[in-house]
């Protein structure tokens, strides 16, 4: 799980590295180019220009896509968490007393088991071992 994890982070990270890289180095050496060597210094500076314009479309469809994902990931969540909250209450309606409506939705017996009082208050009658 962990190796599957890195080996995804690894490889997401590097394609940006790699991408990122590769425009920046494009940028500064057209910039280099339009300073040290005077010949087809326009060419440089308009290779300069699309490759900061890459470097920022780049970085716009990285951040598009992560959001993308990322409400895709909160969308399965949230279908999840209704899920199992209607499972939930499916199950709890499917065990319930049939006459629990009756009872006041809880089941009537003698010693109180569905109170919320503490323990010692359940209702539940004390018996004397010894007593005959």
């Amino acid at each position: 799980m962990l190796s599957w994890f890195s080996k995804q982070a690894f490889d997401s990270l590097w394609a940006l590295v790699w991408h990122f890289g590769i425009i920046g180095f494009v940028f500064f050496a057209a910039l280099a180019w339009a300073y040290f060597i005077p010949v087809g210094k326009r060419l440089a500076l308009l290779t300069a220009i699309c490759a900061l314009v890459m470097f920022f479309t780049a970085g716009i469809y990285t951040k598009l896509g992560a959001d993308y994902v990322q409400a895709k990931w909160d969308a399965a969540n949230t279908a999840a968490v209704t899920q199992a909250t209607q499972a939930r209450a499916k199950a709890v309606k499917s065990v319930a007393h049939p006459h629990a409506s009756v009872f006041g939705g809880v089941r009537h017996d003698q010693y109180d088991r569905d109170s919320d009082k503490p323990s010692g208050a359940s209702g539940v009658p004390t018996h004397n071992l010894f007593q005959f």
